[in-house]
């Protein structure tokens, strides 16, 4: 499957949301940004073969980021992700190994060098 280089960044914080697409797009990504788990999964929903990997804010009032990301993972399976949190690495620990957390406020430099990693 051919897969373009746009990120599905859901965040309830516009503030946060705002920056964090805008960093994304200096890295040379293109930017799908949502405010919250319910649209994030119509997105994916609507074209899961356009988004190459999901930016969830662990923390969001409805859907947590981890139970979005179950979600968009239903609808599929193999997507990239990384959950963001302004709270300690601790606070969120996870049984999921292969789960990157990205600790708020995150640099360029940390988005970039994990963007690379989860999707090339």
């Amino acid at each position: 499957m051919n897969r373009s280089n746009t990120i599905l960044l859901v965040d309830d914080d516009e503030t946060a949301r705002n920056a964090a697409r805008r960093m994304i797009e200096r890295l040379g990504y293109d930017v799908v940004a949502v405010a919250s788990g319910q649209e994030g999964i119509a997105t994916l929903s609507a074209g899961p073969e356009r988004i190459s990997c999901a930016i969830l804010d662990l923390t969001m009032p409805d859907m947590d980021g981890r139970a979005c990301l179950r979600a968009l993972r239903a609808v599929r399976d193999d997507l990239p992700a990384v959950l963001t949190s302004g709270w300690s690495e601790q606070d969120h620990a996870t049984s999921e190994p292969a789960l990157t957390i990205l600790p708020k406020p995150y640099r360029r430099n940390d988005l970039a060098r994990i963007l690379e990693s989860l999707i090339g």
